[in-house]
């Protein structure tokens, strides 16, 4: 057996821990086996391990039999002895720097350890001086990773044990008893510990460990999770968030930076809080403990036979006298507990004696359970999945263009006729199907939300409740990437400019102390919809006008819509904050929302009533492989403009179109006039329509300006897949991409943007 096999098994021992269940003897059973197979193992080369694993196996045995007063207790020590095996054999640690528990009453067995060290061949003071070197590059600023592939696994996995972490410690502190929240959040320390312990991260294992005991204590009842000690738990994550990046930032040059004046900071917050909070709990629990009354003293019997159907394939434990024992109630209690003749008979009996049908009925409730709460999961590279989507896409062009080919078209039989629409129905399924393997819900964005509103809550000193609605909405995993720099700058507004200063102004307008921020996500149609409502002080019409005019954005005699009002607040530097602080006010975050939005394909739209709050809307496409689309010609030319900018559609009358000499052609839309460009003439098209009388106009919308586009006629409406125009073109303006059309050409996607650019371009040489 390798030592790699042996790691290997120390690590799945160390996750079977994490995750067990005191109250489930086959879990127990399955963990008593493992610390067998860790002892044979380790028989030759870890004395020091084998004992600490048989001890560890009889408290196993205490556990099941209900011989301890308290299992999390007993618990936290079987988890504190695997990371102290897992110190020896995956660290090369000594004895006693690996922190074995005392409660196991080990002794080292000898000197040897130490000698083997000393003695060892050249190939192992090698590995030996590479630990060293890792322990000690906390005093030379950076740590070397041994294992860079692994640490890149590491990385992944940490930020998600993070991401729960924060969502169950912002459970914690509206519900500060919640067990299952703090269970969580204690098992994703213990998870890091561990893993990073194997890579020789000793400040992330250090930080971990320490926070691991803060909620060691809280599980134990020695604290109340609350105030600072939740305070300073949200500071660990964060800190871990920076040592992940870290690490991350460092797998290329395999050096990470290290972080040890945070830890000097952190470390002894930690052990203030876990100090004074345990302090108070104490004197608590001495009053609880006097008022109780004594603890009856029970006589408790092993049951060997239970034991030997437990742990089937083991070597049969060793044999103990009936002893007396006074049995405090444990935290975790049996299902049923009947005292009877001196004699305490527990849950094991009665897996003993029940019939196997009942048996295999309850295994079979619980595999039924456990399948409708977890779903088998598994990671695929990104660059696999859009391998795949790219090649389905290809299939449904392939498949567009020979079923639409006029000969097949001309000749096809009824039953040729009926496969390909057969085929073309497969086909659209298996889009449909690879589009959704990249769909993720927005709930992780929404989360990191919750917690950006409870610090600003804080550091604002205002009251706010926060609320998400639609969090299992999915969308593609680009999209749920690149929409959190927008959320977090209109989070930041909404708590900093929207929910009012203090509780007497909300009070003295007619609302509740507490300040409101809701976020919903919500389809409609092929969209997206992300909303962000406040219940504060709404958009001023009045001060973002003047503030404009002062910039000279707008002019006084120009009559502007509510919409268009709203809309100057997305002018890159335009802020009407009367002070700038750390959260906002530099006039940056809303343009940040802006350009994000564009590159997205995405629109803002914004209602807003002073004195009673504000929505701010996002409509995002599902998809950016994907676009949803209206297919126009003009000449022979085929183009797609994207349906998110589209208005309307028209054919004008004469009446319609007045000619104004200094703003060239217009279109009068209902009574407003609006510019009016021949796509023809911007990409010199020829054959097209010229009378726009004959043709057909595209109003289209980019932000607060709209502008009407002239084409021969509309194709129809169709969901593309994009294709890049590639490095040899370039950036065109007015052209985002292009596609392959259903009788193979190439089409081009319409960038409203960039066409309004170039056609203002092109009416400046037109008049010259």
């Amino acid at each position: 057996m390798t030592m790699s096999n042996i790691v290997q098994k120390i690590e799945e021992l160390s996750m079977a821990v994490v995750m067990v269940d005191t109250s489930d003897l086959q879990e127990l059973g399955d963990i008593y086996k493992r610390f067998n197979e860790i002892s044979t193992l380790a028989v030759n080369e870890f004395q020091d391990v084998v004992a600490a694993a048989e001890a560890a196996g009889k408290l196993i045995e205490d556990i099941i039999m209900n011989q301890v007063p308290d299992k999390d207790a007993a618990v936290d020590v079987i988890s504190r002895t695997v990371s102290a095996i897992q110190a020896v054999v995956a660290n090369q640690r000594k004895y006693a720097e690996a922190g074995f528990p005392e409660e196991l009453g080990l002794k080292e067995t000898s000197e040897a350890t130490d000698q083997t060290a000393v003695s060892a061949d050249d190939e192992n003071q090698q590995e030996i001086g590479k630990a060293k070197t890792t322990e000690n590059s906390d005093e030379e600023g950076t740590i070397t990773l041994t294992d860079p592939e692994l640490a890149a696994d590491f990385v992944s996995e940490a930020r998600e044990h993070l991401h729960e972490a924060d969502v169950q410690l912002l459970t914690l502190e509206s519900e500060p008893k919640n067990d299952e929240s703090l269970n969580s959040v204690y098992r994703a320390f213990h998870t890091i510990k561990g893993v990073a312990g194997f890579l020789g991260l000793e400040q992330i294992t250090k930080l971990s460990h320490a926070t691991e005991e803060l909620l060691g204590s809280a599980r134990k009842g020695d604290l109340l999770f609350a105030g600072p000690v939740i305070d300073v738990t949200f500071e660990s994550v964060d800190a871990l968030k920076q040592m992940i990046d870290d690490v991350e930032e460092g797998l290329s040059s395999g050096e990470v930076v290290s972080r040890s004046q945070l830890l000097l900071e952190l470390l002894p917050a930690i052990e203030a809080a876990a100090a004074g909070e345990a302090a108070q709990s104490a004197e608590e629990a001495d009053t609880e403990k006097a008022e109780q009354p004594a603890v009856e003293e029970i006589t408790q019997e092993k049951d060997e036979k239970a034991l030997e159907d437990i742990f089937q394939e083991t070597p049969e434990p060793k044999k103990t006298a009936p002893q007396e024992q006074v049995v405090k109630e444990p935290k975790h209690k049996p299902e049923k507990m009947i005292v009877a003749g001196g004699e305490l008979k527990t849950k094991i009996e009665e897996v003993e004696h029940q019939p196997a049908a009942d048996v295999q009925s309850q295994k079979q409730a619980r595999t039924a359970s456990s399948a409708a709460r977890v779903k088998e999961t598994l990671k695929i590279d990104t660059e696999r999945l859009d391998k795949l989507v790219n090649t389905i896409g290809e299939l449904v062009i392939a498949e567009s263009m020979v079923s639409q080919d006029a000969e097949i078209l001309g000749k096809a039989s009824p039953r040729v006729s009926r496969n390909l629409s057969h085929l073309s129905k497969i086909a659209r399924e298996l889009q449909e199907i690879g589009m959704s393997l990249r769909l993720m819900p927005v709930r992780p964005v929404f989360e990191r939300m919750a917690r950006l509103v409870r610090d600003l809550s804080r550091k604002s000193g205002k009251k706010i409740n926060f609320t998400m609605s639609g969090v299992d909405t999915e969308v593609d995993k680009s999209i749920v990437e690149k929409i959190s720099d927008p959320l977090t700058h209109m989070i930041r507004n909404a708590a900093d400019h929207g929910i009012e200063l203090s509780a007497a102004d909300r009070i003295k307008a007619g609302k509740p102390e507490v300040g409101h921020i809701e976020l919903r996500a919500f389809h409609k149609g092929s969209n997206i919809h992300i909303e962000i409502e406040d219940d504060g002080r709404g958009l001023d019409r009045e001060t973002i006008l003047a503030k404009a005019r002062e910039r000279g954005m707008v002019s006084n005699e120009e009559n502007m819509s509510d919409k268009e009002v709203f809309n100057l607040i997305f002018a890159p530097g335009f802020s009407t904050a009367k002070e700038v602080t750390d959260v906002s006010g530099r006039g940056v975050g809303m343009d940040v929302v802006n350009r994000n939005l564009q590159a997205l394909r995405g629109k803002m739209e914004i209602e807003s009533t002073l004195g009673k709050g504000s929505v701010f809307s996002m409509r995002l496409p599902l998809t950016l492989a994907i676009i949803d689309g209206i297919v126009v010609r003009v000449g022979t030319k085929k183009y797609v403009i994207p349906t998110l900018s589209v208005l309307e559609s028209l054919r004008p009358t004469k009446d319609d179109l007045p000619t104004m000499l200094t703003r060239g052609e217009m279109i009068s839309i209902r009574g407003q006039l609006l510019p009016l460009f021949r796509v023809s003439q911007l990409f010199s098209i020829d054959e097209a329509v010229e009378d726009p009388t004959q043709g057909l106009i595209v109003v289209v919308e980019d932000g607060n300006k709209q502008t009407g586009l002239m084409v021969d006629d509309l194709v129809g409406h169709q969901q593309v897949v994009i294709k890049s125009l590639g490095g040899y073109l370039g950036d065109i303006t007015g052209i985002s991409g292009g596609v392959i059309m259903a009788d193979g050409k190439v089409g081009l996607i319409l960038d409203v943007a960039g066409i309004i650019k170039l056609a203002t371009g092109a009416g400046d040489m037109l008049a010259v």
